[in-house]
């Protein structure tokens, strides 16, 4: 297996992936420790060499530790941000990265916070596991430097050629949702922010697995604002 430092500076000649401004070792273990998360040797590393990762123009992510931007790997990781609308099915993970369509890469974190070794990518509209890799190496070899040259899904290059690059705060977002046609096209593709469009999603995958009320059908989807701002959907049913 390729060490972490060889790894990311292989990375350096593919010409989508920039990199973010490192971290002082001092820093990274006083921000962990404060938010009580324990990382092991290889993340802790990657996070020495490069503070996150983007590659393919935004496409694919993967979060460091900056106060100055919004989109890092403890805001992204705030419970009232999104992941509420994804609870108990995100509890035991950390996530650290994603993809544009709000695949989330992630680690399994236990109650005392300590990090697996093992990646794991949940899709996003279901937070089911797609694939697993050993160690963050594997990872960033297998999966992270394959789709920065040419990702495997082959939808991403044709929305790029169509949308271009994309900021790191934006998701793309099929209407409707992939959850409620058989029908998936790229002409319904838009942009939307991150935390919304994982709010909506997390909405509307949890009321599919809740019973319908006795009676009733569903009728359609309204959106609406909940108490505290948040763009949110909710089912409306009809009788029978």
């Amino acid at each position: 297996m390729k060490s972490m430092r060889k790894i990311l500076a292989d990375f350096k000649a593919i010409p989508d992936i920039l990199f973010f401004q490192p971290l002082e070792l001092s820093d990274l273990e006083h921000i962990f420790s404060i938010k009580n998360i324990h990382i092991h040797a290889s993340y802790k590393e990657f996070l020495i060499i490069t503070n996150g990762l983007s590659a393919y123009g935004n496409y694919f992510r993967l979060y460091g530790i900056s106060p100055n931007h919004d989109m890092n790997l403890f805001t992204w990781n705030d419970y009232e941000r999104w992941r509420f609308a994804w609870s108990p099915v995100l509890d035991n993970y950390f996530c650290f990265g994603e993809t544009a369509w709000g695949d989330q890469y992630a680690y399994q974190i236990d109650i005392n916070g300590y990090l697996s070794k093992e990646i794991y990518i949940l899709e996003a509209h279901t937070m089911n596991i797609e694939m697993k890799y050993d160690s963050l190496e594997d990872f960033l070899e297998q999966e992270f430097r394959e789709n920065a040259i040419n990702p495997f899904d082959e939808s991403i290059y044709r929305l790029r050629q169509k949308l271009g690059d994309i900021a790191l705060e934006d998701h793309l977002v099929q209407s409707p949702s992939p959850l409620l046609t058989e029908h998936e096209t790229n002409d319904s593709i838009q942009k939307m922010r991150a935390s919304i469009a994982m709010i909506i999603n997390g909405d509307i995958y949890t009321q599919l697995n809740t019973r319908e009320p006795e009676g009733k059908m569903l009728s359609k989807l309204e959106p609406y604002t909940d108490e505290k701002g948040r763009a949110r959907v909710r089912f409306l049913f009809k009788k029978d």
